[in-house]
């Protein structure tokens, strides 16, 4: 494809309006939905001194199984940082991770009614990072039940998905979320050292954040209004038909935005290089727009954040090291590119990321090739092929022969690096491949039809498999089967 460039319409630069504020449950629960997914209403409140979260939930949760469900299970993700040697860093990545040393992180459930009575619950796992919530009389198929959590969570300084740095607070897997429920019965997996190990419903958010009013906040959702009182602020955000919840607060924050089609883009920095992170995100969502199907959301922010890994997406927010806005302007682009990419596969079109990783992994990585050809030409994306991808494979080919490569699980790796050679640059190639054997024509039929059948839904590596074979015949067939 020719190299297309899309001049972007500046809106009003404006610093992020609101911060939040009051006591939990001061903002009662007011919203619930029609059913057709659960919802979650949640309110935080930071105790900026401690670093403590005061946290309530009520989730109104429908049984649409076939079978009566007599308890709920949740993960508990915080509680993978309670202890040094438990945490999910690499021990030779423990001093980056912890700047200033291990910091305790955790979640402690302190009160859980199921349907406006006291419930049962305790926590299972080896770090205690499930919570098994029993129903008295059991849910079945078709019934409802509230259940309300009353918890609090330690934020570790730890400069992962989860703690604080010096220029940012990174909430992000933090609250009780439903384990998804699916024809093997719950799914319990731990905090996984490598990978991105969530595996999530869509559902419906409605969410009260309250700080003290110095910070600025990025989260997934729509800000719907914003209180002040006594030198906190409380944001009120609504996020519908999205699979998890993350925001990041930062004292420096200062947010520049751009309107693209439906959507607002935000771009949240502090340390310079927030219109470079708009511009790269703006192209991002008009190319994926273009090539895959329409983005649904009316918001997508870019949150720059005290973070070692690189980037990291959620729904209608992404992640992104404040290193790269500093130093490699094409490392940037890239980042920004990747995790954009994520919003249509794993916001959108989810999967479990913990036994199938390759299946938005690597089609995110080849997302990313497709937004520079997009954007730049053939060759340019060629060069950032050779450079990123193939590359990556020539200098660890040792671990390119793993058999069956788009069937790894999180749980075969205990290395960073062959995860990324299997997963993602390997990954991206399967693809390359599968593209050059079915022409741009069938390619692109199968991505645009493959978003479109399982937005919203949590998809197999066999759906996809499977679609292609009958897109694309036999040709699709060799080259998916190979692997």
């Amino acid at each position: 494809m020719n190299g297309i460039r899309h001049r972007i319409t500046w809106t009003v630069i404006l610093l992020i309006s609101a911060i939040l504020t009051s006591i939990i449950l001061i903002y009662p629960v007011k919203y619930w939905t029609d059913g057709r997914h659960n919802t979650y209403i949640i309110n935080i409140h930071l105790n900026d001194s401690d670093k403590i979260l005061d946290c309530s939930q009520q989730l109104k949760y429908t049984n649409r199984e076939k079978e009566v469900l007599n308890e709920l299970y949740f993960h508990l993700y915080p509680n993978a940082f309670k202890k040094e040697e438990t945490v999910p860093v690499l021990k030779d990545e423990l001093s980056i991770a912890y700047p200033k040393g291990f910091s305790e992180g955790y979640i402690e459930i302190q009160e859980v009614k199921v349907s406006g009575r006291n419930s049962k619950y305790e926590t299972e796992g080896e770090t205690e990072t499930l919570l098994r919530v029993e129903m008295q009389k059991g849910i079945k198929p078709g019934e409802t039940a509230e259940v309300f959590i009353r918890f609090k969570v330690k934020l570790p300084h730890c400069i992962g998905r989860f703690g604080y740095g010096e220029n940012s607070i990174n909430i992000a897997n933090w609250y009780p979320i439903l384990c998804v429920y699916d024809e093997k019965g719950w799914n319990k997996d731990p905090y996984y050292l490598i990978g991105d190990p969530f595996y999530s419903e869509v559902s419906d958010y409605e969410v009260s954040i309250t700080m003290p009013d110095r910070y600025k906040v990025a989260h997934t959702g729509q800000l719907m209004d914003t209180r002040y009182e006594d030198g906190f602020c409380t944001y009120i955000v609504r996020a519908d038909k999205v699979r998890d919840f993350a925001l990041f607060a930062s004292e420096n924050y200062e947010q520049i935005e751009n309107r693209v089609a439906d959507t607002t883009i935000k771009s949240c920095s502090f340390s310079g290089g927030g219109e470079k992170a708009l511009i790269f995100a703006t192209k991002a969502l008009l190319t994926f727009n273009e090539l895959f199907g329409k983005y649904p959301y009316e918001v997508l922010t870019i949150a720059e954040s005290d973070f070692y890994v690189g980037g990291m997406e959620y729904p209608q927010i992404v992640q992104i090291d404040s290193t790269a806005y500093k130093d490699d302007e094409l490392w940037l682009e890239y980042l920004i590119a990747h995790e954009v990419a994520h919003q249509w596969w794993y916001g959108l079109v989810g999967n479990d990321e913990i036994n199938e990783p390759w299946l938005d992994e690597g089609l995110t990585e080849y997302s990313t090739l497709l937004y520079f050809e997009y954007n730049y030409g053939a060759e340019r994306k060629k060069e950032i092929m050779q450079s990123y991808i193939i590359r990556n494979i020539e200098l660890y080919e040792e671990y390119v022969n793993t058999d069956d490569i788009i069937y790894n699980s999180l749980y075969e790796f205990d290395d960073w690096r062959k995860y990324s050679v299997v997963i993602y640059s390997n990954g991206a190639m399967v693809h390359e491949k599968l593209r050059n054997a079915i022409g741009d024509k069938k390619y692109f039929t199968l991505l645009r039809k493959y978003f479109e059948k399982y937005k919203y839904k949590n998809a197999r590596i066999a759906d996809f498999i499977n679609l292609a074979v009958r897109i694309a015949g036999k040709n699709a067939a060799n080259i998916l089967n190979n692997y």
